[in-house]
This record gives C-alpha cells, sequence and structure tokens, in this order.
C-alpha cells in the first residue's frame, strides 16, 4: 500500500469517527387551546411521557395571556390539558410526588415618559391531573427557572423589577423555598436578569443571564455560581452578549448557549471554546448521553437542533421550518424531546412538540480511541505487507 493509500486509510477512519446520522423524527404534534399557543418548557416524566407549559391567547391581543399546561403519553397523544387564566409559564418540571411544579407569571407595562414593566411571579404546585394544590406569589419578580432542590423544596430563578426610569431596570434574583412554596432566602444580584438556572450536582446553584439594562453587548453575559446557601462562590462575565441557557457536564462544568454563540466553560466559569452560528438563538444546552452536547432554538424562522462534540464541533444539524425550539429535554431512550412554537398559518400558532429517536442500534457506539488505534493498526500492517 503507498503511502497515499496509507493516509487515505487512516484519512477515513478519522471521518468515520466523527461523523454520526441524525436521529430520526419519531412523532411530531402539535396542540392547539386558543388562536395563539405556544410551550416555553418541557419534560420528560416518570412514566415515560411528556410534561409541557407555556401559553395560549385568543383573538382579543388587550387580554392577558393564559398559562397553557399539556401532559402527553409517551407517544404525543395527548392526555390532558389545562388551562390557568392571566398567567403565562416559563418553567415546568415534574416534582417527587408524581405533581408538577410551574414557574408563572404575569407582567403589567405602564405607558408614559418612561415606560416600565413591574410583575408577579409564582411558583404553582399541582397534583399529577394538573390540579392546584397551593400557589405561592412574589410581587416584584418574573420567574424564568423553577427546579426542585435535594431538600424537596424549590429554587425559583429570574429577576426582581426596579421603577422606571432607574440606570438599572433589573436585579437578578433566586428564592429559594420549602416544600410548600415558603420562602427560605432569597439572593440578588444588582444590575442583572437572570434566564437559567439550575441546582449543581453539589448541592450549589449556577444562574446565567444577561446585564440591565439589556444593551446585549458582548461582555453583557454572565454566571454566578453560588453555595447550597446562597452564598457567592464566583461570578464570571463571558465576552458575549447573554446566557440563555446552561446544562451542567460529566466534569462540573457547563454548557451554556445565547444569541448568536454556544460556549463551553470549566467548573471555574473560565471559556475553554466557543462557536458562532449566524442567526441563531440558543434556548436550549444540554450535555448529551454519550458526550458532546446539544443546542436547540431557533435560527431566522425556523427550529433547530444540533448534536456537537466535545469541541463544539457540529456533528449533526436539523432544521423545522416556520417554528421555533425553546426548550429540550434528554429523553430515556437516548433520544431528545423538544418543544416550543409553530406557525401554521398567518395569525395563528400552534405549540409544539417533537420527539428524536437515537438512530445507533443497540449495543452501537462512536468508535472510541481503542477501535481507532486497532483500526490503524490494520491500515499499517496492509502497508507494510503489501511493500513485502
Amino acid at each position: 500500500m503507498p503511502f497515499i493509500g496509507l493516509l487515505a486509510c487512516l484519512l477515513l477512519i478519522v471521518q468515520g469517527a466523527a461523523a454520526q446520522e441524525a436521529p430520526a423524527i419519531e412523532w411530531n404534534a402539535t396542540f392547539s387551546a386558543d388562536l395563539k399557543n405556544k410551550f416555553e418548557s418541557v419534560q420528560q416524566i416518570a412514566d415515560g411521557g411528556y410534561i409541557a407549559a407555556g401559553s395560549s391567547i385568543g383573538t382579543n391581543f388587550s387580554e392577558p395571556e393564559d398559562l397553557l399546561l399539556v401532559r402527553t403519553d409517551s407517544a404525543g397523544n395527548e392526555a390532558w390539558n389545562r388551562t390557568y387564566d392571566g398567567l403565562t409559564a416559563s418553567s415546568v418540571i415534574q416534582t417527587g410526588d408524581g405533581g408538577y411544579a410551574i414557574a408563572a407569571n404575569t407582567i403589567a407595562v405602564t405607558p408614559g415618559e418612561t415606560t416600565g414593566a413591574m410583575g408577579t411571579a409564582y411558583l404553582i404546585k399541582t397534583d399529577d391531573a394538573g390540579n392546584i394544590v397551593w400557589n405561592a406569589a412574589f410581587e416584584g419578580q418574573k420567574a424564568s427557572v423553577v427546579r426542585q432542590t435535594t431538600d424537596g423544596g424549590y429554587a425559583l430563578i429570574g429577576w426582581t423589577w426596579n421603577p422606571a426610569g432607574s440606570t438599572e431596570d433589573t436585579d437578578a434574583i433566586i428564592t429559594k423555598t420549602d416544600s410548600e412554596g415558603n420562602q427560605t432566602w432569597n439572593r440578588s444580584f444588582a444590575g442583572r436578569a437572570a434566564y437559567a438556572g439550575q441546582q449543581t450536582d453539589d448541592g450549589g446553584y449556577i444562574l446565567g443571564g444577561t446585564k440591565s439594562p439589556f444593551a446585549y453587548d458582548a461582555g453583557d453575559a454572565f454566571l454566578i455560581r453560588l453555595e447550597a446557601d446562597g452564598t457567592e462562590r464566583w461570578s464570571r462575565n463571558l465576552d458575549l452578549p447573554s446566557v440563555y441557557a446552561l446544562g451542567e457536564t460529566f466534569d462540573g462544568g457547563y454548557i451554556v448557549t445565547g444569541s448568536f454563540w454556544y460556549a463551553r466553560v470549566d467548573a471555574e466559569g473560565n471559556e475553554l471554546w466557543k462557536s458562532r452560528v449566524q442567526g441563531l438563538d440558543g434556548w436550549a444546552a444540554l450535555q448529551a448521553p454519550g458526550g458532546g452536547y446539544l443546542i436547540a432554538g431557533q435560527i431566522n424562522d425556523d427550529a433547530v437542533a444540533m448534536k456537537t462534540d466535545d469541541r463544539g464541533t457540529v456533528e449533526w444539524n436539523l432544521t423545522f421550518p416556520h417554528g421555533g425550539a425553546y426548550a429540550a429535554d434528554l429523553t430515556d431512550d437516548g433520544g431528545y424531546i423538544l418543544a416550543g412554537i409553530t406557525f401554521p398559518e398567518m395569525g395563528a400558532t400552534d405549540a409544539w412538540m417533537m420527539k428524536l429517536r437515537d438512530t445507533a442500534e443497540p449495543g452501537q457506539a462512536t468508535p472510541g480511541f481503542g477501535t481507532l488505534v486497532a483500526m490503524a493498526a490494520v491500515c499499517v500492517l496492509l502497508a507494510l505487507w503489501r511493500r513485502r
């Protein structure tokens, strides 16, 4: 085998290792409680089905939105839906008792010489059928994310509204509650707004967002790492405009995304790499089960989901016309669930959910380093044999 043939053989090995087939669409479902509908959050639940939350609004756009909560089976068939008047949902999770916790908001805009916005955040607990068990109101706040904590309580992450005309429009905030929604502590961070956050594997918290008053300039994106009691461990500004979503990685670092980019930081918030994607609004960032990352969101007017390797190189990229993927979650079969919005016709929108199936056969895996070495060795042996 000539040298050029050996080189070609090795290149094919590398290309084969890097290539990864895009997942197939297992099912695609839309939900319409009224004229305009969307999902903001989705999660696979214990029985293999899905819970999704968002909002719905009719033809009278001066009326407030209604919170939309939809429960499906594993195939995306609707089991039930609930609407709650005058609220819009930003996040939903299944709780340890089989019910659900929802982060919701009401927002009022006050026009005038200095237009301002104020509102109230709500933490709503329901049973497994979507019936409200209790709700807790947090005046002057806007909730972006709710997570159940290891002690059975909840972390509500978002921002507080400052008076109209103030130099800092908002303060990022995390509110920790007990299992009944009673506040146990909160921490706020001036001049910021938190779009993303979660409890970390060690029991602390991570928050991400942008500076206020929402200029979205390079350097406005931030991450704040907290101890379990809310004490700040570290704070970092990234050379990026915003953090819309984040996920903890296998090594304790984070995958983060926002407008036009996604990036990887280590456990101390130091940037390892970043990748720019023209037109991208990244609304979800997840550690993929087998390594690499899932980024989901919207490019221009199309929903997008892409899988990268550990260095951020895109392995596959799927777009879905006329919509947006506002949320994503891993599924227990190695696939992904997407949720968001689609535009079936002028003036109307549907809440949208799509299941992507892992196309690998059971037991099939991307070749590891040992396999690649073995394949390369075969090439070398063939080359030596041909030269004899």
